[in-house]
């Protein structure tokens, strides 16, 4: 069997699953009071449609063709291409089954279905200040139970998929990453003046860094997406995400505790919980600054014994005096090296400059009239008073209260047209005697150049031109070729947890 008939025959297998889900919905087979049923059902029409053009479009290229795109310095071989398509589709066509057959008897019932709901919503009224703001069009959020939080980010539809972990079915407080998930979705797919969040923000990071005469290192550069869905977060949900964030840097092993692992996207433990800190005293939008203090001396208490067992099991005696510190592949700094204590933000120090950025272009953003998030979404119920004992509990009542306050004219603010019969899933543009692409593919490719600032512009009849001229390895950092193509802005090939990440496009 020769290698692109054994690709293609795989490629065939998938659709067939695909195709078989479908036929599920299209013969009536899947009953009509079905949880999130029409989002489901577009969702696989969507990947279908979408997935199809993409391998095919590698397919083409790669093995019926033989263009020169097995260029060495791309370092990507023909079948680890083709294998990472077939796992971006796979894994969504995974997720996808779980949502439906998790609504379905006999694993559905009253309570676990409350809770999808619950997430489900939460994940809609975090989105909704990004869709006033015009960060990303109207959104729906489908959830389905797994081992953690996480959100996949898919190029071909207007929905995020949010997987809630399944203790959250006895314990409120596990629907607390929520909204940092969910601002995962607003940064991959997100647009500021016609240009993508992701590049904008990695844009005006690397000026201010020279403006202060700062290195943008690695390890600063790998964490602006976590940075941004932390301070998106706490900014929707407030002082309990702050405290929640904490405990979540607690539950790993010592050995993470202070350490930043190479090409590894999270802000390091010992550090990360001063990000909301900040956020909650700087915030212009929100009134949280009576909030900071007692976060962060909560932070610091957690810090000083989290550390100290750190220091006695995995410090040589040497290190042992030292200030608290971190390490990442090429260096070690102090806290004091990139941020200042407490709530203040010095622009001088490159941790802090980087809260003070981003902050400032959410907020910036969301203080517009009619953008902020609204006044009656407050999660933490801090009308009540400032007392951290009782936030978890301020958030169990907010979780059911938010059933009548995200009401039908809110979710129409925010609910996307989910079609199933739409154009979008047409392939009727062909490109050349091998290759035809979706109507849906073409737009998506058409808003991928333009929001990543690119001069050219593709249009249904310059679809053909320009598509082959690009199916190849970049030229340079400010060009684009088959490789970012694939990459899909983070459609990344397993899960929960991302790949590592690159710098990628911008």
């Amino acid at each position: 069997m020769n290698k692109s008939n054994a690709w293609f025959r795989r490629w065939k297998a998938l659709d067939t699953h695909i195709e078989q889900s479908i036929q599920l919905f299209e013969q009536g087979k899947v009953p009509d009071d079905l949880p999130e049923k029409q989002t489901i059902w577009y969702l696989l029409k969507s990947l279908r449609a979408f997935g199809q053009s993409h391998f095919n479009y590698f397919f083409s290229g790669l093995l019926l063709e033989r263009p020169n795109l097995n260029d060495p310095k791309e370092e990507f071989p023909v079948d680890s291409v083709l294998r990472s398509i077939i796992d971006q589709i796979a894994y969504d066509f995974e997720l996808i089954s779980k949502a439906l057959h998790q609504r379905l008897p006999p694993y559905h019932n009253e309570k676990r279905g409350e809770t999808l709901q619950n997430a489900s919503r939460l994940g809609r009224i975090a989105l909704l200040p990004a869709i006033r703001a015009g960060f990303i069009e109207k959104t729906e959020v489908l959830t389905y139970f797994q081992k953690s939080y996480s959100v996949r980010v898919i190029p071909y539809s207007n929905v995020a998929i949010v997987g809630v972990p399944f203790t959250a079915l006895e314990l409120p407080r596990d629907y607390l990453a929520i909204p940092h998930e969910t601002a995962h979705h607003i940064y991959r797919h997100g647009s500021f003046n016609d240009k993508a969040i992701s590049s904008h923000l990695k844009n005006d990071l690397k000026q201010a860094f020279k403006k202060e005469d700062l290195q943008f290192r690695k390890y600063l550069r790998n964490w602006v997406e976590e940075i941004f869905a932390d301070i998106y977060g706490c900014l929707i949900a407030g002082p309990v995400m702050a405290v929640n964030f904490q405990e979540l840097q607690l539950d790993d092993p010592l050995v993470e505790f202070a350490k930043s692992y190479i090409d590894y996207e999270d802000p390091v433990p010992i550090v990360r919980p001063d990000i909301y800190t900040k956020v909650l005293a700087n915030s212009g939008q929100r009134k949280w600054q009576k909030w900071a203090a007692p976060v962060g001396d909560l932070w610091q208490d957690h810090r000083n014994t989290y550390w100290d067992d750190f220091r006695k099991t995995k410090l040589e005696a040497r290190d042992r005096e030292n200030a608290p510190f971190f390490t990442t592949f090429n260096g070690r700094y102090t806290l004091d090296d990139i941020r200042a204590p407490g709530e203040e933000l010095k622009s001088n120090l490159p941790l802090d400059l980087m809260i003070k950025n981003v902050l400032d272009f959410i907020d910036r953003s969301f203080t517009k009239e009619n953008v902020a998030p609204p006044k009656l979404f407050n999660w933490s119920k801090t009308e009540e008073g400032v007392d951290l004992t009782t936030l978890y509990e301020r958030f169990s009542e907010f979780v059911v209260e938010s059933e009548n306050l995200f009401t039908d004219d809110l979710k129409e603010q925010m609910r996307p047209d989910l079609d199933v019969n739409s154009d979008s899933f047409d392939t009727d543009i062909q490109i050349n005697d091998h290759l035809s692409l979706s109507i849906g593919w073409v737009k998506w490719i058409t808003r991928w150049v333009k929001v990543h600032g690119f001069d050219e512009i593709i249009e249904d009849n310059k679809a053909t031109e320009l598509l082959d001229k690009r199916r190849k390895p970049k030229s340079s950092n400010t060009d684009w070729g088959w490789a970012d193509v694939a990459y899909a802005d983070g459609w990344v090939t397993r899960g929960p947890e991302p790949n590592p990440p690159g710098d990628g496009v911008g």
